[in-house]
Parts: structure tokens; C-alpha cells; sequence
């Protein structure tokens, strides 16, 4: 009798549809090499229709930007980082996306606005408003339900465009080391210090110096964290 034959390792794909066995890790990076390749497609496709001249028009007549935002609303978070990337968005190296992130203002039709550095948390259901820059240093971690917003704007009352609420637009800017705590709202124009804390559900209306845990709505100064005063 002769001895059974072992099984092969490393088959082409035409063998692999016929059934022959194949190498378990050999398969799992080709499944990824093809979503990736499939995410790819879509993106630039998308991309491509919403910074098309004559699409963009419409986009800022009818508001279909939010044709990108649903995309990234709907992807997992091991994809967001890698999408981020082919539509516009600076987004480093070991970061890390939970999923149902969701954008509203795209105007510019694509992610050219947001700015992520290395080894940062973005949590579940995080809102970014990319009516102007959004950065993020290195090792921030946005907590679910953060929301940071970029602009301000009291629609058509003009009562209300008069002072004291005059329409603002400014960029957000979070230093390294950054915490955001669950369901934290961050308005235009604050820049939170190095290694911050901002605590779970609060109103961020000004900046906060480095080293420092804030709370509240507003939020305020609660406690100093630097190494030496702990």
C-alpha cells in the first residue's frame, strides 16, 4: 500500500476553486490583499464623483456630501484608517478607528481637513466636523461619542448673526497625548495641550493648558497632571 500523499501547502487559486487544500495564512492575506484591493475601487470611485467640477456643484446646492460621510459610517473600523487615507485624510501610522464614525460638512468633497498622527484612538460613533481642520497629534484618544466641531453658525436669524453670536469657523487642534473622554463636545477653535484631560461629558468652550484635567460645561481647570504635582 502506498503511503497517503501529504497535503499541499501552497496551491494557485484555479486549484484552490477545485478544491485542493490550501496554506490557512496563505488564504487569510489573500482575502485581505482583495478587500483591500475592492476598498480601494470604491473609494477612488467615490472620490472621483464627488470632486468631479460639475458634481460639486450640486453637492453645494443639494448637500449630497453626506454620500462620503454614510460610506464611513457604514465601514468597520479595521477599514476606516486605510479609506481615510485614499480620499484625502493625513492619518498615521498604528491608529486605530472603532467604527461608526461619522463626518457632516464635507465641502471640499473629501478628507483633506482631518490630520491624525501616530498610535491614536478614534472610539465608536465619534462626529468630526470638517467645515476647517481637524489635528490630532500623536497617541490621542477620542473616547465613543466625542464630538468636535469646527464652526459655529446660528442659520438665518439674523437677530441672532448680530453680537454676541456672529458665525465662527476655526480649526481644532489636540496635542499629543491627548485624552477625550466619552460624549465630550469640543468647539471651533480650541486647542487642547499635551497629555490634557478632558473628563467625560464636557462642554470644551476655550483651550486647555498642557497637563490639565477639565470638567464641566463649560469645562474648567480641576486638577494639575504634571508628573510633580501628582
Amino acid at each position: 500500500m502506498q503511503p497517503a500523499k501529504q497535503p499541499v501547502l501552497s496551491v494557485g487559486p484555479y486549484q484552490q476553486l477545485l478544491g485542493s487544500p490550501f496554506h490557512p495564512l496563505g488564504a487569510k492575506e489573500a482575502c485581505l490583499r482583495a478587500i483591500r484591493r475592492f476598498l480601494e475601487m470604491v473609494f477612488k470611485q467615490a472620490a472621483w464623483i464627488l470632486l468631479n467640477p460639475v458634481h460639486r456643484v450640486t453637492m453645494r446646492l443639494f448637500g449630497s456630501s453626506g454620500v462620503l460621510s454614510e460610506l464611513f459610517h457604514l465601514l468597520p473600523g479595521e477599514a476606516l484608517a486605510y479609506c481615510a487615507r485614499l480620499v484625502g485624510a493625513s492619518v498615521g501610522e498604528r491608529t486605530r478607528f472603532d467604527g461608526h464614525l461619522q463626518f457632516i460638512n464635507l465641502h471640499t468633497g473629501d478628507l483633506r481637513y482631518l490630520r491624525v498622527g501616530d498610535g491614536c484612538f478614534i472610539g465608536h460613533a465619534v462626529l468630526l466636523d470638517l467645515t476647517c481642520a481637524i489635528q490630532l497629534g500623536n497617541h490621542v484618544a477620542l473616547a465613543p461619542r466625542v464630538s468636535i466641531l469646527t464652526h459655529a453658525s446660528p442659520a438665518d436669524c439674523s437677530l441672532l448673526r448680530q453680537c454676541p453670536y456672529p458665525p465662527l469657523i476655526a480649526p481644532v487642534m489636540i496635542e499629543d497625548d491627548a485624552w477625550i473622554g466619552a460624549g465630550a463636545i469640543v468647539l471651533a477653535g480650541v486647542r487642547i495641550g499635551r497629555a490634557s484631560v478632558v473628563a467625560a461629558g464636557s462642554v470644551v468652550t476655550k483651550d486647555v493648558p498642557p497637563h490639565t484635567l477639565v470638567a464641566g460645561s463649560p469645562a474648567k481647570p480641576i486638577k494639575c497632571l504634571r508628573p510633580s504635582s501628582l
